[in-house]
This record gives C-alpha cells, sequence and structure tokens, in this order.
C-alpha cells in the first residue's frame, strides 16, 4: 500500500462512526485501530495513569489495551460505546494489577519477617 493510500484511509476513517471502525479493524484493517487509538488513547491512559503508581505502568497498560481490543471480540456494540468498553476494561485491568502488586508486596512482607 503507498503512503497515499494509506493517507486516504485516515482521513476516510477520520469521519467514521466507531461501529465503522471497529468492524474495519476486525476486517484486518491497522488503519482503523490507529484512527480508534487517535480517539481513545488519552482517555484509556489518563484513566491507568490516574489508578496505577507510575506512568511507566499506566503506558503498558494503554498499550495492553489496545492489543486486547485488536485480539478479542468481546466488544459488543449493542451495550455501549467503544469508549465505555474501553474505560471499562482499562479500569478492570489496572484493578487486576493493583491486586496482584499488594499480593506480591504480602508475599515479600511475610518472607523478610521469617
Amino acid at each position: 500500500m503507498t503512503r497515499e493510500s494509506s493517507d486516504l484511509d485516515i482521513d476516510v476513517f477520520a469521519t467514521a462512526t466507531d461501529l465503522d471502525l471497529y468492524r474495519q479493524m476486525k476486517a484486518g484493517n491497522t488503519a482503523a485501530l490507529e484512527e480508534i487509538y487517535h480517539r481513545y488513547a488519552s482517555l484509556v491512559h489518563r484513566l491507568a495513569i490516574r489508578m496505577l503508581s507510575t506512568p511507566e505502568e499506566a503506558e503498558d497498560l494503554t498499550q495492553e489495551i489496545f492489543l486486547y481490543l485488536w485480539r478479542s471480540d468481546t466488544y459488543n456494540p449493542t451495550r455501549g460505546g467503544l469508549g465505555n468498553f474501553l474505560a471499562t476494561v482499562t479500569r478492570s485491568r489496572a484493578i487486576d494489577r493493583l491486586r496482584s502488586q499488594s499480593s506480591k508486596f504480602k508475599v515479600l512482607q511475610l518472607w523478610s519477617q521469617a
């Protein structure tokens, strides 16, 4: 694909609905994923950084969320918007990470006391 056709896809996707983009992404179009990322990366990253302890963890979680969106088929547009779905998944994954960190910390505390 030439650079010109790639730019055309991005321009067309800029006016597409989230559902259209999601369907195109599921069909394997990476330009659609790029537009979804452009629309929602700041939302996902802001939520992740509020919940997690470091900017690096928030960046890692942001990448994980969009990789999850690309690989899974769990988004159901009849249940809500894409932004809400991404925020919910981000919150859930951040909580999972916090719980994991807490468990590891407790194990280290018990081990150091022994």
